[in-house]
């Protein structure tokens, strides 16, 4: 992470634990989801090098715990496993199902592995996110961001005219415009 990268995730840090502080003051409850969401973050900054590695056979094989200890050689195969299920990653059901539609993408539209690792990455913080938050498995969100996570006026005239067209009911008859003359859908 760049020096920049790391005073800005400072800065950000600092801001999150003051607002907890805040929250604390009037009673309200710890934002632990907005912590998890920032690791979340961070790990799509190195997951899919890390994912990468794995699967290229690439992980190290050594470890040092600080510049003052000496390099150690594992005693076994290092194996990069999900902090959710305990599984290898280069044995999830779940990426190697993502894999196999990648592969068959590829076919139609070519693309590097680093494209299928980044997807991976993100695959796996959603997979974990999703434990850490504790979301039931096929939780429905209380907020719609189906439309975006933010709108314009010209997203929403968007959005607007879409559903007002999906609301034909009959594809023969003339609807008069919703919109003023002048306006096109």
């Amino acid at each position: 992470m760049s020096k920049e990268n790391r005073d800005s995730d400072h800065i950000w840090h600092v801001w999150i634990n003051q607002r907890q502080k805040e929250r604390q003051k009037e009673n309200k409850l710890w934002e632990q989801s907005l912590y998890e969401f920032k690791r979340l973050l961070a790990f799509l900054s190195y997951g899919a090098k890390q994912i990468a590695d794995a699967f290229e056979g690439k992980l190290p094989q050594t470890h040092q715990q600080c510049s003052h200890q000496p390099v150690e050689q594992l005693k076994v195969l290092n194996v990069l496993k999900c902090s959710r299920d305990g599984v290898d990653v280069t044995k999830c059901p779940i990426l190697q199902s993502l894999s196999d539609s990648f592969e068959e993408q590829t076919k139609i539209l070519s693309r590097p592995k680093s494209v299928l690792y980044d997807l991976m990455a993100k695959t796996c913080a959603w997979h974990v996110y999703t434990k850490a938050i504790s979301a039931p498995e096929g939780y429905q969100f209380s907020i719609d961001t189906t439309e975006g996570y933010l709108l314009d006026t010209t997203d929403r005239m968007f959005w607007d005219r879409v559903y007002f067209s999906l609301s034909e009911t009959d594809p023969e008859y003339e609807h008069p415009s919703p919109f003023p003359t002048g306006v096109e859908a």
